[in-house]
């Protein structure tokens, strides 16, 4: 604030301790005057005085008229008046009573009323180096000065690096820097700033490495490059534990960290089977990282007890594979694996629908038992075994039903089997398959056909039973004969006879009357009354 006032002989002027006066004389600049009480001698000519409070010097303006006064009087305004000019790239850190107040930013001009709080700019060259120091970043983080605070959100860029990670510092499009963990601050004057963050326990992705290959100087001491051939396999091992596969013909990085990793080529031209030590290490992994690789890399098997295991290499017989685990390296390869049971097994041919020589429609299921007892002529010669050998015993049970009539077929059903299996075993040994047993379990007639035969069947039985009555008939007529001749010249046989047949008559009455005691029974009438 400015207060002009004129000055008369008799009267002395204050400069108030908050104020500095601007004393002028004829209207020309004569000095400043500093606060306290000033008499003026001359008073013939006219004096004005331009008083300006400094309470607050940050927020009182220096215009461009005093300004102007300063550069014809700068030995008068130099105790009095800060002027300031950063260069192009510099940075003016204003500071009163050595506590940092506001940020200017290049290639700016200004000036400031000193007062009882001394001002000061310093200078920051940032055209070299723009990373701030740890303890200025510090303070403008933490500043709570609202010029400050808004300078520093102006004029600083901020990047955090959490621990385990890395960041790429880009300037203007331009990879400057690999940056450890921490929080990181520049200034931005002029410049775009951007961080990166990555993983620094994790092999580099293809944009970073294309920033390798593009920017060697920057990665320099930070990064172990590794390469694999055509025919090479790499293995990662980090403080000697296996973390990583790296397949053929490709090449990256990783970051170089306390715990050293180590890439082990392994030749898979002429070799390809995986150490079986290595392959359990490797099948039976919990990192997610190395299984999710083993998944890509690997193909491999289990061949149970009493199975037999084939590899086949570009659709060609290579090897033939025992009971065990097994491994092979996928990569550059189209590799297959088929596997043969030894086991005997069983095989159900159901439903076949067959008519016999004479005609009869019949449906017959049929089991039968098999092994396989040469798997390298079944792989060799069969696609599927087991469809091979339905369609042999299908064809066996139709060509003997349909030269059998049906009363030959239920007369002798073990006839069936032994026909069927003689066949079909005949062909499926050709082929490396063994056929033990065939069974015939249901033969199903027509609803039609059930009827019929069952008449028939009771015919046959009732003329059996016919005949088995006839002869015992026959048979007792002649016993009744030969009994009837020997009582003829025996009376006493012949009474006893008569008396045992009297014993079961009188099992059926409840009273008998005998007269005449013994003789009477003997001789004379019985009488039985039933009452």
């Amino acid at each position: 604030m400015m207060n002009i006032m004129m000055m008369w002989p008799q009267k002395k002027f204050i400069v108030p301790e908050t104020a500095l006066a601007l004393l002028f004389r004829d209207e020309q600049f004569i000095q400043i005057l500093p606060a306290g009480v000033h008499k003026l001698w001359n008073l013939q000519q006219q004096h004005v005085v331009k008083t300006i409070d400094i309470t607050k010097p940050l927020s009182t303006p220096v215009t461009e008229d005093i300004l102007y006064l300063a550069r014809l009087h700068p030995e008068k305004f130099a105790s009095h008046l800060l002027q300031w000019e950063t260069g192009a790239y510099e940075v003016g850190l204003l500071y009163q009573n050595e506590v940092l107040v506001d940020i200017k930013a290049p290639a700016q001009t200004g000036a400031y009323w000193q007062g009882q709080e001394r001002l000061e700019l310093r200078k920051v060259d940032i055209r070299e180096s723009f990373k701030l120091e740890p303890d200025l970043a510090n303070l403008l983080l933490a500043a709570k000065n609202q010029p400050l605070r808004n300078g520093a959100i102006e004029s600083i860029a901020i990047s955090i690096i959490p621990e385990g990670q890395l960041g790429l510092l880009e300037i203007d499009g331009k990879l400057m820097q690999v940056l450890a963990a921490g929080t990181h601050v520049w200034w931005k004057f002029n410049r775009k700033i951007t961080a990166k963050n990555v993983n620094r326990y994790e092999a580099l992705d293809s944009a970073t490495l294309k920033l390798v290959d593009e920017y060697p100087e920057v990665f320099a001491g930070q990064i172990q490059s590794w390469e694999t051939a055509e025919q090479e396999v790499g293995l990662v091992y980090q403080n000697n534990v296996l973390k990583d596969i790296f397949a053929p013909a490709q090449r990256g990085a990783y970051w170089l960290t306390p715990q050293p990793i180590t890439v082990k080529k392994i030749d898979i031209s002429t070799d390809f089977s995986v150490d079986k030590e290595l392959a359990r290490i490797l099948l039976e992994s919990k990192d997610p990282v190395l299984s999710k690789a083993v998944q890509r890399a690997l193909l491999s098997t289990q061949i149970a007890e009493s199975h037999i295991g084939f590899l086949e290499l570009e659709g060609k017989a290579y090897s033939t594979l025992t009971q065990g685990r097994h491994a092979w390296w996928a990569f550059n390869r189209r590799l297959n694996i088929k596997e043969v049971d030894l086991r005997l097994q069983n095989m159900e041919v159901n439903g076949q629908e067959i008519l016999t020589k004479d005609r009869v429609s019949l449906r017959i299921n049929l089991s039968a038992t098999w092994q396989i007892t040469d798997a390298e002529l079944v792989k060799s010669k069969l696609a599927d075994a087991n469809e091979f050998l339905y369609r042999e015993l299908q064809l066996a049970l139709r060509t003997v039903v349909s030269l059998q009539t049906l009363d030959e077929l239920l007369e002798d059903k073990n006839a069936l089997n032994q026909q069927v299996l003689q066949i079909a075993a005949e062909k499926a040994l050709v082929y490396g398959i063994t056929l033990t047993s065939v069974g015939a379990r249901d033969v199903v007639l027509p609803g039609d056909m059930k009827q019929i035969l069952a008449q028939v069947v009771e015919a046959q039985k009732l003329a059996e039973a016919n005949l088995i009555k006839r002869r015992e008939e026959t048979q007792a007529t002649r016993s009744l004969h030969n009994t009837a001749k020997v009582m003829e010249g025996n009376p006493i046989l012949l009474r006893l006879k008569e008396l045992e047949v009297l014993e079961k008559i009188t099992a059926n009455v409840q009273h008998l009357n005998v007269y005449g005691g013994l003789n009477g029974v003997m001789s004379d009438l019985v009488r039985i009354n039933a009452n």
